[in-house]
């Protein structure tokens, strides 16, 4: 739990102020918008199970809770979890590529946090910190804010 509060707390002190551009119209995002991108066309079987995780070695080096999810996936989980990532990647073209590398390490954590969690709706979990960082990254927020969005409920929920 330690090393998990602490992958969320490095964010914690970086958050900027919220800001929305005077009359921006904000859009929602459906969580059936973030499940599978039309980018990701393999199937599960096709998919060595955590290879999709770009930040595996630094994942299982800072969390042992994680490394042990992170054991568990699947190719199916590995396919989801790249479909928040390209939704994400889509909506962060604006930031810096080192900006969009922190993000897509937010992602990877933010979907093991919340491996096995749903909603009441039954959807997973992740869909709601995923559409979170949707909105803000629309909004053109920097890296901290898209970031903090997307672990926001990593502390209180694991």
């Amino acid at each position: 739990m330690k090393a998990l509060a602490g992958l969320a707390a490095c964010w914690a002190g970086l958050v900027a102020a919220a800001w929305q551009p005077p009359g921006h119209a904000r859009r929602s995002v459906k969580p059936q918008q973030l499940r599978r991108s039309s980018l990701v066309q393999e199937t599960a079987a096709e998919v060595e199970p955590a290879s999709g995780f770009a930040y595996a070695l630094e994942i299982k080096q800072a969390s042992p809770e994680l490394s042990r999810r992170l054991a568990e996936v699947s190719g199916e989980d590995t396919l989801e979890m790249l479909g928040y990532a390209e939704q994400l990647q889509r909506s962060t073209v604006y930031l810096r590529p080192s900006a969009r590398r922190a993000v897509r390490f937010a992602v990877e954590v933010a979907y093991l946090s919340h491996k096995n969690q749903t909603r009441r709706s039954g959807e997973p979990f992740v869909t709601h910190p995923v559409a979170v960082a949707a909105i803000l990254a629309e909004t053109r927020m920097d890296r901290d804010t898209v970031v903090s969005g997307l672990l926001h409920d990593t502390v209180e929920d694991t």
